[in-house]
Order: structure tokens, then sequence, then C-alpha cells
């Protein structure tokens, strides 16, 4: 910039012109701060079950140390696993066969009874499900028997599944 005339030449004025009028957007230049991962729960029912010994650990806490065969996949992810064993289903010991599957999430069997059968699955989409794009996805894998439902609303009716 030529300042002995001082008249300031339009060239540079424009040049400087450009560059304040960008410095306002210099901060969303920056890093953008990553948001906390939203939580979720993803639950497996298997109506034949597992093989016991594969998926559940010998000793309480034993994740880390030997994890059960059927897990050794998910070692990364230990910290953030629970695994639930030893849960009683009474209808399944009262003969009924694998059907008491349809109450496995909501502990309710009686399929003509709607009242209170909200699905553990549902409630929790309910409480943490907004951080997502879908609050709560139900997959089927297999045939859709009468008994394969397990997840019911708060209505208690049950949840579209997604077929595989």
């Amino acid at each position: 910039m030529d300042v002995t005339s001082g008249i300031m030449k339009r060239r540079a004025f424009l040049k400087g012109a450009g560059v304040a009028l960008l410095l306002p957007r210099m901060e969303s230049l920056g890093q953008v701060a990553e948001a906390d991962s939203p939580r979720r729960l993803l639950t497996i029912v298997n109506h034949l079950s597992f093989y016991q010994p594969e998926l559940i650990p010998q000793a309480a806490g034993a994740f880390d140390k030997a994890p059960p065969p059927l897990l050794a996949e998910l070692s990364d992810q230990f910290k953030h696993l629970k695994i639930f064993s030893g849960l009683d289903n009474p209808a399944v010991q009262n003969g009924f066969g694998h059907t008491p599957c349809v109450g496995i999430l909501s502990g309710y069997f009686n399929k003509l009874h709607r009242k209170n059968r909200l699905s553990i699955d549902q409630a929790v989409a309910d409480l943490i499900g907004d951080g997502t794009r879908f609050k709560s996805l139900v997959f089927q894998a297999g045939e859709n028997l009468n008994f394969s439902q397990i997840s019911w609303d708060k209505h208690g009716l049950p949840v579209h599944q997604i077929d595989s």
C-alpha cells in the first residue's frame, strides 16, 4: 500500500476488505468438537437359546481374563457390555416350549391382555432414543412364527419387526 500520497489505492483497499470480511468466518473453520456418542441398547433374543458354557463366563466379572468363546469378538466392547445370566422364565418351565419368548422383554406372557405390556427395549427407547435417527429398530431373522414377537409399545401393541 502506498501511503506517501495519502490516498489508498483501490486494489489495496479491496484486498484488505476481503480479508476483513472473512475474519468472522475463520472461527467456523476450526476443529469441531466431537459430540458424545448416543447411548444405545441392544437386546438379542434367540428362541432356541444359546449353548450356555460358550456364552456365560465361568466366574463373575471374568470377561477380561478369559472371555467366553461366543463373546471373544466383542472384547473391545467389554467395558460397555452387560450379560445377565440365571434369569428365570416360569412359562418355559411349565411346559410351554418356546412360545413364552413373547414376554421375554416385558415379563408378560398373556397375548390376549395388553395392559402394562411395554417391553424394556421400548421403555429405554423412550428415555434415550432421541439421540439417534431412529428411536428403536426391531429386527427378526427367520420365520415369523406366532411366538416371535418380543417388542411391545406402551399401548400393548407389537412393534413392527423388520425381516432379514
